[in-house]
């Protein structure tokens, strides 16, 4: 009977070993998420701290417009980049007016595109084919969960993904995506 008690000491004992591992693994996944959260920002995901780190970290140049209005405030507000593939790069530039988010380029290293969790999907009302000077593009307007109206355009800049979305004109979203040129490190 003593036997069988210490047997069953010994197995409970070596369950504890991988269940104690499990939680604890757990637990860091946990508190290493929680910055993310805290910060509102997806995860996978490296808060950068300029362009200048943001061309440093990337895989090639990144893109950047020539052209950029008035009515928005550069440097962008927030730069967002995934550093493992598919490598992804999110500038997200204010209204000067609203000092809320009015212009979003989008640009991933790989034909996967912007990941959901970092651009989340519009629910489309209007979509059409479009040129943006000699690349073929998709041109849509949507709304955001929240509401929002946005004017999008999507296109390949040779293997790149590249989308941008603009709180405004459809024609001065056309005119920034035809003045993007590429900023190398």
């Amino acid at each position: 009977m003593q036997g069988l008690a210490a047997s069953r000491r010994v197995v409970f004992s070596l369950a504890l070993v991988p269940i104690t591992l499990g939680a604890t693994a757990l637990g860091l996944a946990g508190l290493d998420r929680l910055p993310g959260l805290l910060l509102d920002q997806p995860p996978q995901t490296t808060r950068l701290q300029s362009l200048e780190e943001a061309r440093r970290r990337m895989p090639r140049g990144i893109l950047l417009p020539a052209y950029f209005p008035e009515v928005l405030v550069w440097p962008p507000s927030r730069v967002l980049g995934r550093t493992r593939w598919p490598e992804t790069l999110l500038l997200v530039f204010d209204s000067r007016q609203t000092r809320s988010a009015a212009l979003v380029l989008c640009q991933s290293w790989s034909s996967e595109g912007c990941t959901p969790r970092l651009l989340p999907p519009l629910e489309v009302f209007h979509e059409v084919e479009a040129q943006v000077g000699a690349r073929p593009a998709r041109l849509s307007a949507g709304r955001t969960a929240s509401g929002e109206v946005w004017e999008q355009v999507r296109l390949d800049w040779d293997g790149r993904e590249v989308t941008l979305r603009l709180r405004g004109r459809t024609l001065e979203l056309l005119r920034i995506a035809e003045s993007l040129r590429e900023a190398r490190p």
